[in-house]
């Protein structure tokens, strides 16, 4: 689970056995053990986990996040909340859960690599409206909130060429779209590569994503995305096909996104 394996993290850093965090916070070593080993059918307390965070050293952002997480976490955050789709929220688990993810977008910057804004942007463009636009942005937040706290799985993202120069919000959402990318790139195990729009009709299907490595089988899913919720496939068949197809899509791409990424931010900062 998201809060144990933070707190153990932020335990094991500042050099704290067990037993010594419980002793710096007022609370028995089996009390610490068992937040590490949390089960969501426990309840946690967010005043408790916000003294562990300090007493590990951890900064003023990095524990107002942990203690979000902790008032959330009965289950994962977005199990009943009500920005959440129905048809979201398996998918979210299965994302927390795996080892690697290999997105194929179709035309926009892909979810969880979206700031709030350009989510809302998006959301408002489809005619989803100003309170499914602040959802849409409040939930990719949250998607960003845990992949910095969480240690995030390998992704590996093919964009179209449309993303980088497709504007979604105005210039200056766009510059921040891509600041967020850009900083991506420097502190997440992420790898982007570009596809020319000569090349999108090689791929076939829309956009849709390879989830692998979840469970103790490692088992892997397909999701591909429609207008109005995405279809996931686990049956092997069905996901190897869109796994092959990743691949060799992946092949065809070009290894130059981080300079086109920086020549479609300076254009639009030449708008601002």
């Amino acid at each position: 689970m998201q809060i144990a394996e933070i707190l153990s993290r932020f335990r094991e850093g500042a050099g704290l056995t067990q037993g010594g965090l419980g002793r710096a916070v007022g609370v028995s070593t089996s009390t610490i053990s068992r937040y590490e080993d949390w089960r969501s059918s426990q309840r946690l307390s967010w005043r408790l986990v916000e003294k562990m965070c300090a007493a590990c050293g951890c900064g003023p952002d990095e524990v107002e996040s942990t203690v979000s997480l902790a008032r959330e976490s009965r289950d994962g955050w977005w199990v009943g909340n009500r920005d959440v789709q129905t048809w979201l929220s398996p998918l979210l688990g299965l994302e927390y859960e795996a080892t690697e993810i290999r997105i194929f977008a179709d035309s926009y910057f892909p979810e969880p690599f979206r700031t709030p804004a350009y989510a809302a942007a998006l959301s408002m463009a489809a005619g989803g409206g100003t309170a499914c636009a602040e959802a849409a942005g409040r939930v990719s937040e949250s998607r960003l909130r845990e992949l910095i706290l969480v240690r995030p799985p390998r992704f590996r993202l093919i964009l179209q060429e449309s993303a980088l120069t497709r504007t979604v919000g105005g210039a200056s959402v766009m510059l921040d779209q891509l600041d967020y990318v850009l900083a991506g790139l420097r502190i997440l195990p992420v790898e982007i590569r570009m596809l020319s729009e000569q090349r999108v009709e090689y791929v076939g299907p829309g956009s849709f994503r390879c989830l692998s490595g979840m469970g103790a089988q490692g088992f892997e899913v397909a999701v591909c995305d429609t207008l109005v919720e995405g279809v996931c496939y686990d049956a092997k068949p069905q996901s190897s096909r869109f796994s092959e197809l990743f691949e060799r899509t992946w092949d065809e791409c070009s290894k130059d996104f981080e300079d086109r990424l920086l020549e479609a931010r300076r254009r639009y900062s030449e708008r601002i």
